[in-house]
């Protein structure tokens, strides 16, 4: 009720008038059936539009966002009123074309270095795709054979880094002097590189692992799942870093080769050329020798470059 009686004793001062005498309109003056709103209809409509921009291009609006701009659109400085203001819109369910009329919600963190998936790059990936397509398809004149089977023919290939974290509960021998028990699991710097290729028929091609290391990998109990529980082809490769460099690329490419042409379906046909697409990594494109094992396997080999790709 304070806050009540406060707005009674700042309109009998005002209006020097003891609180009996007061009416509602006279007490709360923005309550007046037909008093000037806050915001008008069009920058009503542009504050919707706004936001509404924002999470299309993965930069949703936050509240705090919401509410810095509806005091721009009304240019007050009572941040209290626009707060009270964008929770009227919410209410009255004014804010149309968002969720829950404008209510937060969850967002999944990401970075602008991924989040670049528009309509513009989708059209230049899928007209890529389509020219990857028609060439892989001159190159086999085999074309009414072809067409059933070409998902088998056209893949990608692409690499992971997988960082060193615990997962599930974490146990520790602990100091009986200490009731808290704590251990730091999400800065460590260990990881390694994972490779594969997948074809659109959904077949799995074959795996490379890149450790960190110089000395060559050949420990029967890490050779052993290569041989019996990854596709042909797969191979455990030792890197400096555990990242992909362009000796490490040249390396890994004669037996991701021999795995792909391994697959099922593109082994009963030898003459057949095949498509693997992949990003612009730098060593992907620095790799001259390996491309050109690529060709002689009679597979193509597109890398983005500037969100288009390039035949090598």
């Amino acid at each position: 009720m304070q806050p009540h009686v406060t707005k009674l004793e700042e309109a009998s001062d005002r209006l020097k008038l003891p609180p009996g005498q007061l009416t509602r309109d006279m007490t709360f003056p923005s309550a007046r059936r037909g008093g000037q709103k806050l915001l008008r209809d069009h920058s009503m409509e542009l504050l919707r539009s706004a936001t509404a921009c924002r999470d299309e291009s993965n930069n949703g609006m936050s509240r705090n966002e919401a509410i810095s701009l509806i005091m721009e659109l009304s240019q007050i400085n009572n941040r209290k009123k626009a707060e009270n203001h964008l929770e009227h819109l919410i209410r009255t369910k004014q804010s149309k074309g968002l969720k829950n009329n404008g209510r937060v919600v969850c967002a999944q963190a990401t970075t602008a270095k991924r989040s670049q998936i528009q309509v513009e790059q989708q059209l230049r990936w899928h007209t890529t795709v389509n020219d990857a397509l028609a060439e892989m398809r001159r190159l086999n004149q085999q074309a009414a054979a072809l067409a059933q089977l070409e998902d088998h023919f056209f893949g990608d290939f692409d690499e992971t880094c997988l960082m060193v974290n615990s997962d599930g509960a974490v146990r520790v021998m602990a100091s009986s002097s200490e009731k808290k028990k704590e251990k730091n699991t999400d800065e460590s710097r260990a990881s390694i590189t994972s490779l594969h290729v997948g074809m659109a028929s959904g077949t799995q091609g074959p795996f490379a692992f890149l450790a960190k290391g110089t000395e060559r990998f050949d420990l029967p109990s890490s050779q052993e799942p290569l041989k019996t529980r990854c596709p042909k082809g797969s191979q455990i490769t030792m890197s400096p870093s555990a990242c992909m460099t362009d000796e490490t690329c040249q390396e890994l490419v004669p037996g991701f080769c021999k795995g792909t042409r391994a697959m099922p379906v593109a082994c009963d046909h030898p003459d057949w050329w095949g498509t693997l697409s992949c990003d612009g990594f730098g060593s992907h494109a620095n790799a001259e020798e390996a491309h050109k094992i690529f060709n002689r396997h009679k597979i193509q080999f597109w890398w983005s470059k500037n969100n288009e790709m390039v035949l090598k």
